[in-house]
């Protein structure tokens, strides 16, 4: 008399178990399709970047030449800053340093460095941000073009003590209402400029090793 009740519980509930582990199966395959594509948007976007500042012209792979380095003065994290090299044929054409970590006021701004080989900027751009919208959100360059005065500056046209902004006897304007997000900005680029300055020679001889 029991087998009756059990097997009506059984052919409701099996239904809904297939049901369950199909839905848990297509909320999987949407969130890792999901994260692919932010991935794979994440890395285009890093890609373009890259593309606009990397020192040229070049015939290489930069991003089969890279190499890490770690110095928290200078890049304003522990962590590894990778560097990028460009060169067409054998002579070195820059690199590019990512992320550079500059304070912003809402907490760190990255930033992607393109340094040519004579040490003056090829380009400066953000690589992520959480700054206030309308305000120190200018510093993306998807925002202004406040990112694109940094190019072709150098320790020989911009001298460090006018690594500043204006206020403060500078030689760059800030955004408008983000002064600290302007200064982190301005004196993370010029410590990457300085970094390279001291170590000129050491990048360029052991770029051409490997080259060769």
């Amino acid at each position: 008399m029991n087998a009756e009740p059990d097997d009506s519980v059984t052919r409701v509930l099996l239904p809904l178990l297939v049901l369950t582990l199909i839905c848990a199966g297509l909320i999987r395959a949407t969130v890792e399709f999901t994260d692919t594509r932010i991935a794979d948007n994440r890395q285009e976007t890093v890609l373009r970047i890259i593309g606009d500042i990397l020192p040229g012209p070049y015939n290489n792979e930069p991003l089969k030449e890279t190499r890490d380095i770690i110095d928290a003065a200078t890049f304003g994290s522990k962590q590894p800053v990778t560097v990028l090299t460009s060169r067409q044929g054998a002579d070195i054409q820059g690199f590019v340093f990512m992320p550079v970590i500059a304070e912003g006021y809402n907490g760190p701004v990255k930033l992607a460095v393109g340094v040519n080989r004579n040490g003056v900027l090829s380009g400066v751009r953000v690589l992520e941000q959480g700054e206030t919208e309308g305000l120190g959100d200018a510093v993306d360059q998807y925002n202004s073009d406040w990112i694109e005065h940094f190019q072709n500056r150098s320790l020989d046209n911009t001298p460090p003590v006018l690594w500043t902004v204006r206020r403060d006897g500078g030689d760059f304007d800030q955004l408008s209402g983000a002064t600290i997000t302007s200064r982190g900005v301005i004196q993370s680029v010029r410590k990457v400029l300085e970094y390279y300055h001291q170590n000129k020679q050491r990048f360029l001889e052991r770029e051409k090793l490997n080259a060769e």
